[in-house]
């Protein structure tokens, strides 16, 4: 696997940003075009032509291969290099705990975006979007949104959830609640069809 340690600032800016190197996917390690690129990111042609063509620039991909055929001819390209090394003194991060808060925001946000967009709309007189503060069926503490008092609160339309929770675990079993989360998220990653759900799992323990 060949890697490239970034040596500029404009490179690095768009490697730490999580939505803009999200681009590169496409074309990390492998040979792609244009037109499979969007299909895989879930965006129009032209907008992943707007895509590559800056990476172009960056000097993050390049041309691999040129297939002729009538008309316009089909351009293969490829990231160049496997991995990239990005240092944090050429990033406006001093430490790690910085990047990764950075790093979370954008994703947080579209995750919000996504869970409050359809419920926004369940809302109707005498029903509005509130906290209800219980213990759960299991009779644990529990804070969770609801339309109204309810003792059961309604669930998001969509499919969508979001949960945080304090969990008590053994190290041995904390490594096996890892291991079937990533066996649920490698279950379903592959898929290319379908409704696009942002994921977000996560696991550590508490420090404060």
């Amino acid at each position: 696997m060949s890697s490239l340690q970034v040596n500029t600032p404009e490179l690095a800016a768009f490697l730490m940003d999580p939505i803009k190197r999200v681009r590169l996917v496409p074309f990390l390690g492998k040979e792609n075009t244009i037109k499979q690129a969007a299909s895989e990111l879930g965006i129009s042609i032209s907008l992943m032509h707007h895509h590559a063509q800056k990476m172009l620039d960056l000097g993050l991909i390049q041309v691999v291969s040129e297939v002729p055929r009538k008309g316009k001819a089909i351009f293969w390209y490829r990231s160049v290099a496997d991995a990239f090394y990005v240092p944090f003194s050429l990033t406006p991060f001093e430490t790690l705990q910085a990047a990764f808060l950075k790093s979370e925001a954008p994703w947080q946000e579209r995750l919000i975006r996504g869970l409050l967009k359809d419920a926004l709309h369940l809302e109707e007189p005498g029903k509005a979007w509130g906290v209800l503060i219980r213990r759960d069926q299991h009779g644990d503490f529990d804070v969770t949104t609801s339309l109204g008092p309810d003792q059961e609160a309604t669930n998001l339309p969509g499919a969508q959830w979001s949960s945080w929770t304090e969990i008590h675990l053994t190290p041995e079993e904390a490594l096996a609640f890892r291991e079937e989360l990533q066996q649920v998220w490698l279950r379903y990653r592959g898929k290319q069809n379908g409704q696009r759900y942002l994921l977000r799992l996560g696991l550590a323990k508490v420090v404060d």
